[in-house]
């Protein structure tokens, strides 16, 4: 709302959608095609049939943070014909061995965008997970594969916080 009110971006509005509750959140999220097939084939038509969208990929941002940072960014990459943009906050890009990062090596590039956040100090996330070298591993891949991205390394945690002050700059990125 403080960004659209200063006109800093266009109006704008956001669809949540939790994780499936009957397979729970680390399913939903960690590259799971039927949860992208829902987004494709459920969500999306839905959205745009019930309100005034711009149907089109470039009207269409995916956002996560955590394992959810994973999904949005596996989504645009999985289904790019429904996104232009993805922003992953603190993402477990190296989720099943570095999977998403061997996809995206091994495959065409498509016109996507990618807004990359994660904390300095995410280092032991869940067991000693670190978010911080998974993203820098990301973004290696993404610029051989000539992408364009933004990739931001802020003195953080994993934190709702750290993902709050973040947010706009990667909103005003889009724009």
């Amino acid at each position: 709302d403080y960004l659209i009110g200063h006109k800093e971006v266009e109006p704008f509005f956001v669809v949540t959608v939790q994780w499936a509750p009957s397979i729970g959140r680390e399913t939903s999220y960690l590259m799971n095609r039927l949860f992208a097939r829902f987004f494709v084939e459920e969500l999306i038509p839905y959205i745009d049939s019930t309100y005034t969208t711009l149907p089109t990929r470039e009207g269409r941002a995916i956002v996560g943070e955590s394992s959810a940072g994973l999904g949005a960014v596996y989504l645009a990459w999985e289904k790019p014909d429904y996104f232009k943009w993805a922003i992953g906050q603190s993402g477990y890009y190296s989720y099943n061995g570095d999977a998403l990062m061997d996809s995206i090596s091994a495959a065409s590039t498509y016109d996507l965008h990618f807004y990359l956040e994660v904390g300095t100090y995410e280092t032991a996330v869940g067991g000693g997970i670190s978010l911080l070298a998974a993203q820098q591993r990301l973004a290696d891949v993404l610029e051989a594969k000539g992408y364009d991205f933004v990739e931001l390394y802020v003195p953080d945690g994993h934190s709702w916080g750290n993902w709050q002050r973040t947010l706009p700059d990667a909103i005003r990125w889009m724009w």
